[in-house]
């Protein structure tokens, strides 16, 4: 999925690719199966899973110790 949102799509963040990212992108990439394994094939879910990968990226970045 990463190498589908940064590599294929071009996307430049996670947050581009909540605001940009279509159903129509995982049929032009052939990627229907993805949609329908992973997601049920439902935007929802796929908007979802994005906004886990901010959340996990806002955890990790908190323990980066700046001093």
């Amino acid at each position: 999925m990463v190498d589908f949102l940064f590599k294929q799509l071009h996307f430049s963040s996670y947050e581009e690719a909540f605001l940009q990212l279509k159903g129509s992108h995982f049929t032009d990439f052939q990627l229907t199966g993805l949609f329908q394994m992973a997601f049920d094939s439902r935007m929802n879910n796929v908007k979802e899973w994005i906004k886990n990968q901010l959340t996990n990226i806002d955890n990790e970045l908190s323990y980066v110790d700046l001093d």
